[in-house]
């Protein structure tokens, strides 16, 4: 299978960063089908699909995905229909198959969301966001990926478009706004696991709520780590679990708990040193895959990062890769810092 595919607001033909609406499902389709299904742009510039299937949509109520290993993605506005269907916010559903195409919320075989499983009682569900809850005006979303594993990535109050990547814009960059996603196929390193499928398939990232709550900032930056969790099956023995799943982490200061957000690089920096993205399930199992972290330089912003590199501090400038040690890799701004990315096939398996 071919390598990944970074796709981005700056590209031509793009969705703009700010997706189009202030409805967190439009958002999510604004975001998801020009890259996961359509592909977009022409000529040099075009970006492929990645073989996903627009089920059906009746938005701004919801849609319905299809993923290149067969799992279904429903995204669903909730039925508490107030000032929450006017944020950046809803619902999202992995099932195995679904009975209706039209039903929202889904209906279908090992339905899922969060510690919600088919006709289970739990009253919380997994809800992801695209944007901070009370500002959808995003500055900014990135995309990576392979077939069934999507890495997303978007950024409100970041100071990177200004030309000097000194002065904040939006009201500063010291707060963590922003999120990460992650959909699809873990890279696990039990060999015995299947590399896709139901068996390997799930969601990472956001928050798990009841259908009332009162939605804060928290579900926007949850950054992949053991808040809005679901999957279809238990990775090792392929059965279907009932109840709340345990935790899965993979947050980028897995190791140290640092806390720090969109920091400047200092006068006498660390060497640039990084590792895969680990992802932990009750035990070390493996990797968010073409995913790396750094100690240091994870929590630093991007404009900072790339006048490490003699490079021009501006988003575009990190569409363009940094070379480490022999190899390209992508610098990808986020709610904490920078997600560093490669596309090589043999880091997403």
């Amino acid at each position: 299978m071919a390598n990944a595919v970074l796709y981005t607001h700056l590209d031509p033909g793009a969705t703009p960063a700010t997706l189009g609406s202030q409805y967190g499902v439009v958002m999510f389709y604004n975001l998801l089908v020009p890259c996961l299904v359509n592909g977009y742009g022409t000529g040099a510039d075009a970006k492929p699909g990645q073989g996903w299937t627009l089920v059906h949509a009746d938005l701004p109520l919801g849609f319905k995905l299809r993923a290149p290993d067969g799992v279904y993605y429903t995204f669903y506005r909730g039925s508490v229909w107030n000032d929450r269907g006017f944020r950046p916010s809803c619902q999202i559903y992995i099932s195995e198959t679904l009975t209706d195409i039209a039903a929202y919320p889904p209906t279908g075989q090992n339905v899922r969301s969060g510690p919600f499983a088919s006709s289970s009682a739990s009253g919380n569900r997994h809800w992801v966001s695209c944007g901070w809850y009370q500002n959808w005006q995003n500055v900014g979303w990135t995309i990576v990926a392979r077939g069934s594993q999507v890495y997303i990535s978007f950024v409100t109050y970041y100071d990177i478009d200004n030309g000097n990547g000194e002065s904040p814009t939006n009201g500063g960059y010291s707060g963590s706004y922003g999120g990460e996603i992650f959909l699809g196929n873990v890279a696990f390193k039990d060999q015995t696991i299947p590399k896709s499928g139901a068996q390997n398939h799930m969601v990472l990232g956001g928050g798990e709520y009841a259908e009332n709550h009162d939605f804060t900032s928290e579900m926007a930056y949850s950054y992949l780590n053991a808040y809005g969790r679901s999957r279809l099956r238990s990775p090792l023995s392929g059965t279907i679990e009932l109840g709340a799943l345990p935790a899965m982490r993979a947050h980028p200061n897995i190791y140290t708990d640092y806390g720090g957000f969109k920091l400047d690089v200092d006068l006498t920096p660390p060497d640039f040193v990084i590792e895969r993205r680990p992802f932990w399930d009750s035990g070390y199992v493996g990797y968010i895959p073409g995913v790396f972290i750094s100690t240091y330089y994870t929590h630093r912003r991007v404009p900072a990062i790339l006048r490490r590199f003699d490079r021009s501090p501006v988003w575009s400038e990190a569409l363009n890769p940094i070379d480490f040690g022999g190899e390209p890799f992508y610098l990808v701004p986020t709610g904490y810092g920078t997600a560093i990315v490669s596309l090589l096939e043999k880091y997403w398996t």
